[in-house]
């Protein structure tokens, strides 16, 4: 209420209107909201506009009908609410308090409209106190604005709980199985470290030695030396984002399009039959065989692209 009455003498501060001061909140915060409701009629307060109530926990129970059906709903199950009253309420007495279970409010007459999102199968809370708002209105005389969403908003709260594990136990047996390597696990392991040794130790090898890639780069395209150097630092880069597991994926993209990328100097060297090394002589049989090669490496690249098969 303090809140409530601070915001009220000082809405003009913040470029708001006193007479346009809604309440509203989620879960807990939406039994707050009702409550504030209720209070500022009762303490002669201006009322509130309109009342926001998204799964608004209305009652302070955890043995109703809508607890036993709906009590399995995750993240917050009927196990969980007994913990939370202890820490919500001073003593079981508590519970018939309007202000801790604004739905059991007998009069709702004066009151904001409220629009209320309630969860189709999960707020337990809500469903029995939207229950008994018709009645206590009706005998108010005077039914506020009622509007009732069925949305599974605790389901989208907990969705990303949804995709990993939704209990100790689940996320304990998870890590557990994550620890044990497979043998492909470790073989996959060792090709990566090898993969990224090779493009690394390539990436080193064109500031040691460019006059090894300059006759190799095609006639038809502009700054060979330049091109020797990017395709170097490309390819250092590639062998340390393999190593790092937030830019394994990446780096393996990264090697495809690096092969694609200089494929046509392969063929040059193939079909031009460049001389290479110090003193130059021809690849022989070499420069044909990189030809195919370069797709192995790609196959091999494009493997660690593949997240690992889900164990038993």
């Amino acid at each position: 209420m303090a809140v409530y009455r601070f915001a009220l003498a000082n809405a003009g501060r913040f470029g708001g209107d006193p007479a346009r001061v809604g309440v509203g909140g989620d879960s807990a915060g939406g039994g707050l909201a009702a409550m504030i409701a209720q209070r500022a009629r009762a303490e002669r307060v201006p009322a509130p506009c309109v009342q926001l109530l998204i799964y608004p926990w209305l009652l302070a129970c955890a043995g109703n009908a809508a607890y036993r059906d709906f009590g399995a709903c995750p993240p917050l199950v009927r196990e969980d609410i007994p913990w939370f009253l202890s820490h919500y309420l001073n003593d079981d007495r508590e519970r018939d308090d309007v202000r801790f279970s604004p739905g059991l409010a007998s009069d709702l007459g004066g009151l904001a409209p409220a629009l209320v999102y309630a969860p189709a199968s999960t707020s337990y809370a809500t469903s029995r106190g939207l229950c008994a708002a018709p009645r206590g209105s009706r005998r108010a005389g005077f039914l506020p604005l009622l509007r009732v969403a069925s949305a599974r908003l605790y389901q989208l709260r907990g969705s990303r709980a949804r995709g990993g594990a939704r209990t100790r136990r689940d996320r304990a047996r998870r890590r557990s199985r994550a620890r044990k390597w497979s043998p492909m696990s470790r073989v996959k392991t060792a090709s990566l470290w090898v993969m990224a040794l090779f493009y690394a130790a390539a990436g080193v090898n064109h500031f040691r030695a460019p006059e090894f890639y300059l006759p190799i780069m095609p006639p038809y395209l502009p700054w060979h030396e330049e091109l020797v150097i990017l395709s170097g630092v490309a390819e250092v880069i590639i062998g340390i984002g393999l190593l790092i597991p937030r830019t394994r994926v990446p780096a393996a993209w990264g090697a495809i399009a690096l092969l694609v990328a200089v494929y046509p100097a392969n063929i040059h060297m193939a079909l031009a039959d460049v001389p290479i090394g110090d003193p130059p002589h021809s690849a022989g049989v070499f420069r044909w065989v990189r030809l195919p090669l370069q797709f192995v490496l790609i196959a091999w690249a494009w493997w660690h692209t593949r997240p690992e098969p889900a164990k038993g």
